[in-house]
């Protein structure tokens, strides 16, 4: 067993890497994690975010990872790199949870508004 230890806040969200190679982690601490699994080293933080991370979501080939929380925001992220790709607003509360079609085209989210809104991902 291996205990990766980083965050300040609870941790809410995790998601592994298609190849195994490394963990995802999201945050109340306002942050993303990512980690080595082999070596328990964290690689990068994905800053950024103005409330709780309270969800995250990794494409199989660990090249996409879509994250949403208390900031009423969806973001769309490379994780490997850091980079934030995209930004997707409209919310009046904060996203609960969310779920990305197997294309990777869709997602439907949840809020605390007592709805659910579809949208389209961006390329």
């Amino acid at each position: 067993m291996r205990t990766l230890t980083g965050h300040t806040g609870f941790v809410n969200s995790l998601a592994i890497n298609g190849d195994g190679q490394t963990v995802i982690s999201a945050s109340a601490d306002k942050t993303i994690k990512v980690w080595d699994l082999a070596t328990g080293r964290e690689l990068r933080t994905l800053g950024g975010n103005t409330g709780f991370v309270n969800h995250i979501f990794l494409n199989v080939d660990g090249q996409v990872l879509v994250s949403g929380g208390t900031d009423r925001m969806i973001k769309i992220w490379n994780p490997t790199t850091g980079e934030l790709r995209h930004t997707l607003t409209g919310y009046v509360s904060e996203l609960k949870y969310f779920v990305i079609s197997p294309d990777w085209r869709t997602i439907a989210t949840g809020s605390g508004s007592k709805d659910i809104r579809i949208w389209q991902l961006p390329e």
